[in-house]
């Protein structure tokens, strides 16, 4: 049990940094488009006033704001996950007694993994497929592999998070009491 804390608080501060990294990738995205914008239209204002000058914007921003943002919420699952604040539709389990809803929940989480599992193994191919072809972004030539492999990391962290939440599950479970049939 020891062990297994230990792990689940390395697992959830990896997850935390992950998730402020994301964070701050996406206050970047806000910074740069927000340049960009002002940038073109800036210029557009003040010929109003008279002056020329030329609209101008921050090259590469529409591909910095798309694979910035992949990146990003990628990065917020494991903590999402590990916090259990995915989006949850209890109407349909508000009358099950707790029991039953933590094997939902567990059901729910064996499903996540086995999806998590599919991505990540899928995102993996395709991260060393970019990484062989050399394939790069358009304007700004970033090598496509590197927030390939960024993501591939988030999903890794992800896998790790519905394991540890799993396991988490299964030790609620034998803790309950059997609930009586048709009780609360």
């Amino acid at each position: 049990m020891a062990a297994f804390g230990r792990v689940r608080g390395a697992i959830e501060r990896v997850a935390l940094w992950l998730a402020l990294a994301g964070g701050a990738a996406l206050a970047a995205i806000i910074v740069i488009s927000s340049l960009s914008i002002a940038a073109r239209n800036l210029p557009l204002l003040l010929g109003l006033a008279g002056l020329e000058l030329r609209p101008i914007g921050v090259p590469g921003d529409v591909e910095i704001a798309q694979l910035g943002t992949a990146v990003a919420v990628f990065a917020f699952l494991p903590y999402c996950q590990l916090k259990r604040a995915n989006v949850i539709v209890e109407v349909v389990t508000q009358g099950l007694c707790e029991r039953s809803r933590a094997m939902l929940d567990l059901l729910a989480n064996l499903l996540f993994l086995l999806i998590a599992i599919v991505l990540l193994r899928q995102l993996a191919l395709a991260f060393f497929d970019k990484l062989v072809q050399g394939d790069q972004s358009m304007v700004l030539r970033i090598p496509e592999w590197a927030p390939f492999g960024l993501v591939l990391l988030s999903l890794g962290m992800l896998v790790a998070a519905i394991a540890t939440t799993i396991v988490e599950d299964g030790q609620r479970i034998a803790s309950m009491p059997p609930s009586s049939p048709g009780g609360r």
